[in-house]
């Protein structure tokens, strides 16, 4: 799938899910960052797709990306730490992690 392909899926995912119940962090290889507040991500293939409820939606090629930390916000609008979890890490992450 090509960039313009998972620009695409996105769209399509932020029209149909409409489930804005995360914070996503984002960091690049790079080391910039990006924080998305009410906001959903779905993992298609070697793509990650953003859709936030204020500011559209963006697909990330994990070649691109450090690492990526959800936070789930529940019913009642709380956020719990132990909701906090890294759904991707590369593997230059990980291995900095382990030292």
């Amino acid at each position: 799938m090509n960039y313009r392909e998972a620009k695409k899926e996105a769209e399509k995912f932020y029209v149909e899910d409409g489930k804005f119940d995360k914070n996503i962090f984002i960091r690049h290889n790079d080391g910039s960052t990006l924080y998305f507040t009410y906001s959903s991500y779905k993992k298609i293939n070697e793509w990650i797709l953003v859709a936030t409820e204020h500011h559209g939606f963006f697909a990330y090629h994990i070649e691109d990306l450090d690492f990526m930390k959800v936070k789930v916000r529940f019913e009642d609008g709380n956020y719990n730490s132990t909701s906090e979890c890294i759904v991707f890490a590369s593997q230059d992450f990980i291995d900095r992690e382990k030292d």
